[in-house]
């Protein structure tokens, strides 16, 4: 069992010493974007090499898409959640989207490249990203963020955020005086209902009708 403690250095040593051991017969685990992609840009060729099934929980299937032996429990950015949240929001009728990320983050950059490539050129309003300081997020770069979506008036806003953070960002959002519909990839119910409630427009989120965690394309072929 080694543990990474969401530390990228610390998640490559990992994989090279379970690679290392003789015995091994497959790996499961793994989670974390950004953790992805410092493991397979370092140690991919070796992963791929074994031949050892790799069962992870990541959501950026580019990332391993050309290791046959990594297969993930997650939805994927790519082939599940950036087309269902287009086709959605375009079956509603909404015309104007709008996308707020996090700066640098690969979750993040994934999701809002898939639904730029989808919806075309000029397909997107406004595009805009949170900087976030070691997952901690000020007011001030909150307000710098959303600032480019006002004169834009996006009619529904594609969220990539964490959770935590989102309080913060749709009271920040009606303070504002820009309050389109809401697509969020995190849960709603893990919203305080205070913010949820008196938010004064439509709030989406992506929901699963399968068994939990065998969401990924590879996992059900």
């Amino acid at each position: 069992f080694f543990d990474d403690a969401r530390d990228e250095k610390k998640s490559v040593a990992n994989v090279r010493a379970a690679l290392g051991d003789p015995t091994l017969l497959a790996m499961i685990g793994l989670s974390g974007s950004s953790r992805c992609k410092a493991v397979f840009d370092s140690v991919g060729p070796e992963i791929g090499a074994s031949q050892v099934p790799f069962l992870s929980d990541l959501s950026v299937s580019d990332s391993f898409a050309n290791y046959t032996n990594v297969y993930s429990t997650r939805p994927s950015q790519d082939e599940v959640r950036a087309p269902v949240m287009v086709q959605f929001t375009r079956t509603i009728g909404y015309m104007r989207p709008a996308f707020l990320g996090r700066e640098s983050n690969v979750f993040s950059d994934a999701l809002g490249d898939g639904i730029k490539k989808l919806l075309g050129e000029g397909g997107l309003t406004a595009e805009s990203k949170i900087k976030y300081d070691d997952d901690k997020v000020t007011p001030e770069a909150i307000a710098q963020a959303i600032a480019p979506l006002k004169d834009k008036y996006p009619d529904v806003l594609y969220l990539a955020l964490g959770s935590s953070v989102m309080p913060d960002v749709m009271k920040a959002l009606q303070s504002a005086g820009i309050t389109p519909a809401l697509f969020m990839v995190g849960r709603i119910n893990s919203l305080p209902a205070e913010v949820t409630k008196s938010y004064p427009n439509a709030i989406y989120q992506l929901a699963w009708d399968d068994l939990p965690e065998v969401f990924n394309n590879r996992i059900r072929k």
